[in-house]
């Protein structure tokens, strides 16, 4: 390949949303946003040392940090990925999302991750989601939670735990509810 090439093909890359910004605090989740994205497309780090329960009796550990897009251009809305993020230094901009979720004056700090593609296709189907326990911080609700998929009035459909190498998505049903509360519905 010409040398010449090479800014372009990366640059490529990066546009196809190969490079991702992930927004931490010395630890903590934080928001994310695209490398080359508009302000408004950036994934929300939302939880950390997770575990979930599978219908199978079997409980997995989702290493890394839980990540989400509560607009579905970064990420699909009705997706929420897990797996390793970069920690980075420089200060996030503001985001009303990001802010909503860990409250006022939250102090964000932008990172990297290479994230991997958004489509089902090439994921390994690992089993239906009951239950998933997390630690949230940030200022406005940080603590340890519990929330069971499909109990009571919200039971609206099957949640699916997938994995494709170091990364691990939970796919909720269509109609799910995941804000600045947390997992609100199924």
């Amino acid at each position: 390949m010409a040398q010449s090439s090479v800014p372009l093909v990366i640059g490529a890359l990066v546009v196809l949303g190969l490079g991702a910004w992930l927004v931490s605090r010395e630890g903590r989740e934080n928001p994310v946003g695209l490398e080359t994205a508009p302000r408004r497309r950036r994934l929300i780090a939302k939880g950390r040392n997770v575990f979930v329960d599978l219908s199978d009796g079997r409980e997995v550990t989702l290493p890394g940090t839980m990540l989400h897009d509560p607009e579905g251009k970064a990420w699909p809305r009705n997706s929420v990925l897990f797996g390793p993020i970069a920690r980075g230094h420089r200060g996030a901009p503001p985001d009303d999302d990001a802010q909503a979720y860990f409250g006022s004056g939250y102090r964000a700090k932008v990172g990297s991750a290479k994230v991997p593609p958004r489509g089902l296709q090439g994921w390994q189907r690992v089993g239906t989601v009951t239950d998933i326990y997390y630690t949230r911080g940030g200022r406005s609700h940080p603590g340890r939670y519990h929330h069971g998929f499909g109990q009571g009035m919200f039971n609206h459909g099957r949640v699916t735990l997938y994995r494709r190498g170091r990364w691990w998505r939970i796919q909720l049903p269509r109609g799910s509810v995941l804000n600045a509360r947390g997992f609100v519905k199924p």
